[in-house]
């Protein structure tokens, strides 16, 4: 499942840095029209519905496997927006954790608790389904036959059987 990650020119610079980022341009952001205009090219499908979303363009920077980077322009604050499944999640850059731990650990750190965020949320939209306990029935008959194979269920319905007889 793909990763997304937005932020300013500044930050997604840091992060090219590591040794297995890959450079990859992307598609253009948009492509002519027959009349002249041009049109929001639809080939990258996340850069097209952030594009709706929030109303400016992103440029891809580049990946690291399936974790594709893109530069906001419109960005001007320290954060990180990761999307998962068109989710998003923003935390502030720190980069004293790369300083101390290297790009990678903190890519890793990140994405770790982007699938912990993830996890949280969708948790909450899914229902929880009831399960249904269903009590263990009794032999009462397997005491005398075999005491050695006696279950607390057996010996529970025994004693409501001798109580039925008691008390009536």
């Amino acid at each position: 499942m793909p990763y997304y990650v937005v932020s300013n020119n500044k930050i997604i610079t840091d992060l090219a840095r590591s040794s297995v980022f890959r450079t990859d341009l992307g598609y253009s952001a948009t492509l002519p029209n027959p009349n002249g205009m041009r049109k929001i090219n639809g080939n990258d499908e996340f850069a097209a519905s952030y594009n709706a979303f929030y109303k400016t363009t992103i440029s891809k920077k580049g990946r690291i496997a399936d974790i594709h980077f893109y530069i906001d322009g419109g960005i001007n604050e320290n954060v990180l927006a990761f999307y998962k499944n068109y989710e998003e999640f923003i935390y502030e850059y720190n980069p004293n954790y790369i300083k101390d731990f290297g790009i990678d650990a903190y890519v890793g750190h990140l994405l770790k608790k982007v699938d912990q965020d993830y996890v949280i949320r969708t948790k909450k939209d899914t229902p929880v389904e009831e399960k249904v306990v269903v009590k263990p029935q009794g032999n009462a008959d397997i005491l005398v036959k075999n005491p050695g194979a006696v279950t607390y269920a057996d010996l529970a319905k025994y004693l409501e059987e001798k109580r039925k007889k008691d008390i009536g």
